[in-house]
Order: structure tokens, then C-alpha cells, then sequence
């Protein structure tokens, strides 16, 4: 299967996507509050989040608690607003349906976000996808992860006969858009009963020369998008292509 070519699949392994736009200067407390307020109708649950400073002095140890922005929640529990000092982002949660849904409301979202506080330069555009694959033991007889997953790590073969659980993080140039990409994953113990669970967390980004203009933005946003899709389809094979159908 190609591993350019765009898929639609019934059951994707997605546990959450994100669409996030870092900025050139923080957003000020004000300004968080703000864009709550205007977002609040359509993501009414709000969680505000803190940031706990601990200060060693001569008079002993002292705390902080300083407001550090808000993680808003729609009424379907899984469409998600995430407003950081220096950065916003949409996401959504599993069940993930498709891109074009996710990024119409990341439009919407970023829009809101010029109307309450101005528009702010963007230094990074970045889409993550992290991604769970569940493999049924059964389906694991006779076989091994790397049948599943064309990714691992390989130790001298006189150190050890085959390897255990892993984790890897590596950073690379993807080749068909030239977008920079974080590629972390692993197996997962204990995720899923009777199932081998691993990780995937695909975060491809722009963090240069992004567009000023609105609309030129989303257009390198759609590369991004690209970007991912061919790291998921080279990491994956056949066999484990078919659960998600």
C-alpha cells in the first residue's frame, strides 16, 4: 500500500490530535482570559491551569500559584480548546472522525483568537497525532512486533538474542514535504488485556517562515497533514493495517 496515498480508515488508533500555533510573545493573563470568554459558549467546561512555583529562601520554602492558561472541553467531552501563555491549540480526543472536521474547527478557533486578542505572529505551526495500536495476542503467534511495526531498535547481536519492551524518540526531515518531525513511540504494558499496545506520537511542524497571511498558513498546515500521514503508513504494515478497518 502506498504509503503516500491518503486513508480513511473506520478505526483509526488516533487517542488524540492536535492542531497548535506557538507565538512570538506570550499571551498575558488578560489576553487568556479573554479568549475564555469568547470560547466559552462552545467549550463551556473549563479547567484552569496552574503553575506552582517552589522558592527556597532564608526564611524557608515558599510556593507560588500562577494562573498558566486553560484547558476548555466542548459539550461532546472530546473536541478540546488549549490556551497556553505561548501557544493555542484544538484537539481532539478518540473517537477521532477526520481532518478536514478537526481542522474546520481549528479555523474557527484561531479566528476567535484574533478577534479577542489581535493578531500575533506564529514561530511554530504544528500538528500531533499520537496513536495507539492494540494487536490482539492471538494474532501475535508466531510473529513479532517488527511484523506489525517497521520501527525498533537493534542491539549487538552479542549482547542480547532478541530484544524486550522498548521506547525511542528521534527527530528528522520528512522526504516528501520537508517538514521537520518528532517521531516518539514504544510499547505500552498493561494497556489492553490479552493485547500488545504500542505508541506512536507523530508531531510534524513548521518553525520557520511561516505565513503572515491567514489563508497561506492553513495551505502549509495541509503539508503538515501530509507530512504525518506518510510517517504513519511507513511505520506501519499490512498486518496490522487490516485492524483498523
Amino acid at each position: 500500500m502506498p504509503s503516500n496515498e491518503r486513508h480513511h480508515y473506520a478505526h483509526p488508533p488516533i487517542v488524540e490530535a492536535v492542531i497548535d500555533t506557538r507565538f512570538d510573545a506570550p499571551l498575558s493573563e488578560k489576553d487568556r482570559e479573554r479568549l475564555r470568554d469568547r470560547l466559552k459558549n462552545k467549550f463551556p467546561a473549563i479547567d484552569e491551569k496552574k503553575e506552582i512555583r517552589v522558592e527556597v529562601g532564608p526564611k524557608g520554602v515558599s510556593t507560588n500559584s500562577i494562573p498558566a492558561g486553560f484547558k476548555m472541553t466542548a459539550k461532546n467531552a472530546v473536541d478540546l480548546v488549549l490556551i497556553n501563555p505561548e501557544s493555542f491549540g484544538t484537539a481532539r480526543l478518540a473517537p477521532y472522525d477526520r481532518w478536514e472536521q478537526l481542522i474546520s474547527i481549528a479555523k474557527e478557533n484561531f479566528d476567535a483568537l484574533n478577534k479577542a486578542v489581535g493578531r500575533r505572529k506564529v514561530v511554530r505551526l504544528g500538528v500531533r497525532f499520537i496513536n495507539r495500536i492494540d494487536i490482539p495476542q492471538e494474532r501475535m503467534t508466531g510473529h513479532s512486533i517488527y511484523d506489525f511495526i517497521n520501527l525498533g531498535i537493534a542491539l549487538p547481536k552479542d549482547l542480547a538474542r532478541e530484544n524486550g519492551p522498548f521506547s525511542f524518540s528521534i527527530n528528522f526531515v520528512e522526504m516528501s514535504t520537508g517538514a521537520r518531525v518528532i517521531l516518539q513511540g514504544g510499547q505500552i504494558i498493561g494497556a489492553l488485556l490479552d493485547h500488545l499496545s504500542f505508541n506512536l506520537d507523530i508531531d510534524a511542524f513548521w518553525d520557520s517562515d511561516i505565513p503572515g497571511r491567514i489563508d497561506e498558513m492553513w495551505q502549509i498546515a495541509e503539508l503538515l497533514r501530509k507530512a504525518k500521514n506518510a510517517c504513519f503508513e511507513h511505520c506501519i504494515t499490512d498486518s496490522v493495517r487490516s485492524l483498523f478497518q
